[in-house]
Parts: structure tokens; C-alpha cells; sequence
């Protein structure tokens, strides 16, 4: 079991895609649709460790991070790519993530985005935020490059 921003979108459909698999298929548009409604009012994605508790609760539902956001970013921008509808719901997690390095000058997570032991022990990853951050910015950055 991973959180749902994470496991199950973050990797999975941008991985679909590498391989060419339809992404116009249902069970992938429920996906997208369930990331967008989980997309805070900063433009940013999070996830509560409540999720492992209450999933039904609180599955995508958190103080946006730089990392959940860039992960949710990749499959916007797979969507995009797919022709789904998700160009102003991209663009509002950039200007979340360019909004969050101004303020700071530095990409941080403020909640916890790693699980040690469900329930138990979490963890933040300092470099998820620059790493993931930087990749999915640059995945957009050369999306916008071919437009």
C-alpha cells in the first residue's frame, strides 16, 4: 500500500506513457480526475500521514509539498500531453512550486512525504523536494519548449 500522489500516480502513469499504453482508457481518467479534485488552492498537491489511517478520509489531502506537487505534476503533464484538459491545473502546480522557492529560496518539505513503518514511523527526504522539484520543472520547461 503507498500513498495514492505518490505510488500510484506520480510513477505509474508517467510510466504508462513511456511505454505507449492508451491513456485515454477509464480507469486512467478516473485517476487524473481523482488528482484533480485533490489539488489544493495554492495550486500545490500534499498528502497526510492520516491517509495510512483513513484512507477515504484523507487519501491525497495535505499541506501542499514541493515533492507531492512535482510528482502530481508528472502526470499532469503526461495528461496534457494526452490531450486531457489539465493545462490551467499544470500550470497553477508550477506557479505553486516557482511561488514556494521565491518565498525561501530553497524547495522544502514540510510534512512528511516517507513511510518507515505505517502508522508507526515517518520520514521526510530532504532532497526529494530539490530533486523532484527540478526534474518536473523540466519536464514542463521542455513541454513547453515544443509547443
Amino acid at each position: 500500500y503507498q500513498r495514492r500522489v505518490h505510488g500510484a500516480m506520480g510513477a505509474v502513469f508517467p510510466g504508462l506513457a513511456s511505454v505507449g499504453y492508451n491513456l485515454q482508457e477509464e480507469w486512467l481518467r478516473k485517476s487524473v480526475n481523482w488528482l484533480l479534485d485533490k489539488q489544493n488552492a495554492d495550486g500545490g498537491f500534499g498528502e497526510s500521514c492520516l491517509s495510512y489511517k483513513d484512507p477515504h478520509q484523507y487519501a491525497g489531502r495535505g499541506v501542499s509539498t514541493p515533492s507531492q506537487t512535482a510528482w502530481a505534476l508528472f502526470v499532469l503533464i503526461e495528461a496534457y500531453k494526452a490531450k486531457y484538459p489539465v493545462r490551467e491545473q499544470m500550470d497553477k502546480a508550477v506557479d505553486y512550486l516557482l511561488n514556494d522557492f521565491d518565498r525561501k529560496n530553497d524547495w522544502d518539505d514540510t510534512a512528511p512525504t516517507g513511510t518507515g513503518h505505517r502508522g508507526l514511523l515517518y520520514m521526510c527526504y530532504p532532497v526529494y523536494a530539490k530533486s523532484f522539484t527540478l526534474m518536473a520543472l523540466a519536464r514542463y520547461k521542455a513541454l513547453k519548449f515544443r509547443e
